[in-house]
């Protein structure tokens, strides 16, 4: 479990704006160390499926192709992107479907799948805000540390407002 909670570190610390600064002026300075992203955590997924020996030629080339695919058609976009819209959607479809459909889930052995899974939603939102956050510098992601008793206000209702309705629907439906 260390790398999801690597990771989740990862995702924390660019909640910070000074974090996000950074990675913002190393990516406009050097573009190319956009490549680092998916490189490192390509290499971090093979190593936890190396460590619990689920790790095969067939998942490192979806690995690698999972990673390196949206890097490459982000990068191909630059930071401005080019009001190229549908190129991010595909993009976002790309990190997205492969973890929902569990693609290459069967290249992995069943008691491993959990902590692959968990991986893999891990790398998806790190790459994620490294691709849309910090190379192409989304201002509308919006993606920081709350500022204001709004920013926690609105959750808490959402959920009180949510939660009930949820269980009474997964108790009704034998999901809970």
């Amino acid at each position: 479990m260390l790398a999801p909670v690597l990771l989740l570190v990862v995702i924390l610390a660019l909640l910070s704006r000074p974090v996000q600064s950074a990675g913002r002026r190393v990516l406009k300075s050097r573009p190319a160390l956009l490549f680092a992203a998916p490189a490192l955590l390509s290499a971090l997924f093979c190593a936890v499926l190396a460590w619990h020996g689920a790790l095969s030629f067939p998942l490192v080339l979806l690995i690698a192709a999972y990673t390196f695919i949206p890097a490459v058609l982000v990068y191909a976009q630059g930071p401005a992107g080019g009001g190229a819209r549908w190129l991010d959607f595909a993009v976002i479809l790309l990190m997205w479907l492969p973890v929902e459909v569990n693609a290459g889930g069967a290249l992995i052995p069943r008691p491993v799948q959990g902590l692959a899974h968990t991986t893999a939603y891990a790398i998806a939102i790190t790459l994620a805000l490294v691709l849309f956050l910090l190379f192409r510098d989304f201002q509308e992601m919006k993606y920081r540390w709350p500022s204001s008793s709004r920013d926690l206000l609105y959750p808490l209702a959402g959920f009180a407002l949510a939660a009930p309705v949820l269980i009474v629907l997964g108790l009704a439906l034998g999901f809970i």
